[in-house]
């Protein structure tokens, strides 16, 4: 789950990444585009200005020439001669212009020459105005030849630039068109994909937290089975062996409940049986420690009984000594009321004779000096 989720949000980020980066390039392409056509297409309406304008000057320089020779007046040549430098100016500024055209520069050369050759012309029939001649019929029709194909060489390149001013005013209003939707479809995309991703982010988060809110559940029951654990070790250590899981426990700990009862049985059952031996061992030691020394039968009954009596926290006793006629003569008592039988039949029951719930030692005399203790 970890690892998805990483995974989930580096590819939803890189997704976004790429797409932006994609749509920015596409972006600023177009919109390069759309500045690169939109200069060009100036610049094609600078080349067809300056040729109309080349054209105009032309005109204008004729007339200016025309009224010089009709009227003599020098006035008529002021504009001639403006027009000729501006003419020339015109000519480098389409020369520049149309520097990355090659048929337009051998265009424009050709134009620079017949307009050159033009001025020629129109600067012979001043001249001959200046001197008082004639121009000749042959010199006016070689200058209308001149300016006829200057019109004709204008019109050429006016013609090219009109054909590249629609080709490019077409690409103009075609990036126009697609531009915008190229960044719309981008915007689009990336909101698309950011969307989707976000749907996937989110259903990992949520089962990441399911899974955290599972582990903790876990991590709560473990710590609860640690705990009920703890405290059963702990009541065990301290000696307490029959405790036992109950039906809460047993829910928690599943298998362990029946493992940790039979251990608890088992403790319970193994301590309980050296507990008991231990007592035996310790009163059979007991025992015999109050009966070692030189002393007579009442005496030595009378230790006895009073051991016994002690080491089994009973609250009464008394001490028969078992005779050659099946009787039991009362040797020693204890807390026992003044109306007990001295002597008892074997076959009437030691325990009836005394009264219910009293404990009674029995001494049986073996041979001489050597005696059975029986507990009854």
């Amino acid at each position: 789950m970890p690892n998805t989720f990483k995974r989930n949000v580096l590819i939803a980020f890189g997704f976004s990444l790429i797409l932006l980066l994609l749509s920015s390039i596409a972006s600023f392409v177009s919109i390069k585009n759309l500045i690169t056509t939109a200069q060009r297409v100036d610049h094609t309406n600078n080349v067809i200005s300056e040729l109309d304008r080349i054209n105009i000057l032309l005109q204008e320089a004729e007339s200016s020439q025309r009224g010089y020779l009709l009227t003599g007046e020098e006035s008529f040549l002021r504009p001639y001669e403006a027009n000729s430098k501006e003419i020339a100016e015109k000519i480098a500024n389409v020369k520049q212009l149309t520097a990355d055209n090659s048929s337009q520069q051998q265009n424009i050369s050709r134009l620079d020459y017949l307009i050159n050759q033009r001025f020629s012309i129109l600067a012979l029939g001043v001249k001959s105005r200046k001197e008082g001649t004639l121009v000749n019929n042959a010199t006016l029709i070689r200058g209308k030849e001149y300016m006829d194909e200057t019109n004709s060489v204008i019109t050429q390149m006016e013609q090219m630039e009109n054909n590249l001013h629609t080709q490019r005013s077409a690409r103009f209003r075609l990036l126009i068109i697609y531009t915008p939707i190229i960044i719309i479809l981008a915007a689009f995309l990336a909101i698309l994909i950011t969307v989707f991703f976000y749907g996937r982010i989110i259903a990992d988060y949520r089962k990441r937290a399911q899974l955290q809110e599972e582990l903790e559940r876990k991590d709560f029951q473990i710590s609860q089975r640690l705990s009920i654990l703890r405290d059963i070790a702990s009541k065990i250590s301290s000696g307490d062996y029959k405790v036992r899981l109950g039906d809460e426990g047993k829910d928690i700990l599943g298998n362990l409940a029946t493992t940790v009862n039979k251990m608890a049985e088992s403790l319970d059952y193994s301590f309980t049986v050296i507990s008991d031996k231990e007592w035996l061992q310790t009163g059979e030691a007991g025992l015999t420690k109050s009966m070692i020394g030189e002393m007579d039968i009442l005496h030595l009954s009378e230790n006895i009984l009073h051991f016994l009596v002690n080491y089994t926290n009973s609250n009464v006793g008394a001490f028969y000594l078992a005779k050659d006629n099946e009787e039991l003569e009362l040797v020693s008592s204890y807390a026992l009321e003044g109306n007990i039988k001295k002597t008892i039949k074997l076959n009437e029951g030691i325990t009836g004779q005394v009264s219910a719930n009293k404990k009674v030692i029995v001494l049986d005399k073996l041979k001489e000096d050597q005696y059975n203790i029986r507990y009854t």
